[in-house]
């Protein structure tokens, strides 16, 4: 019961932790990046003499895009070297 508490308390292993939890949240980060992005976006106008026309005028928009990286980029390279960061702050821990 207190070599747990003793581990579950220790300084070391606390902080050895949050780095493996920073190690893991930029790897995914990382390869987020990657992943496509869809965006939608709208815009409607309603007035009186929009663009210095005469009269009521009204206007909507709806837009739909994705984008995807094609190109890594050097992208295996970063999640490797990541991946050895987290490896590091796991044998850090021990």
């Amino acid at each position: 019961m207190q070599i747990s508490s003793a581990q579950t308390n220790n300084f070391r292993i606390k902080a050895a932790n949050s780095q493996i939890g920073a190690r893991e949240f930029e790897s995914r980060a990382a390869q987020a990046d990657h992943l496509p992005q869809v965006m939608l976006g709208a815009t409607a106008s309603v007035g009186d003499d929009l663009d210095g026309s005469y009269g009521t005028d009204s206007r909507a928009y709806l837009g739909l895009s994705m984008n995807w990286n094609i190109s890594n980029g050097g992208r295996r390279e970063r999640i490797a070297a990541l991946l050895e960061r987290k490896n590091e702050a796991l044998y850090e821990r021990m």
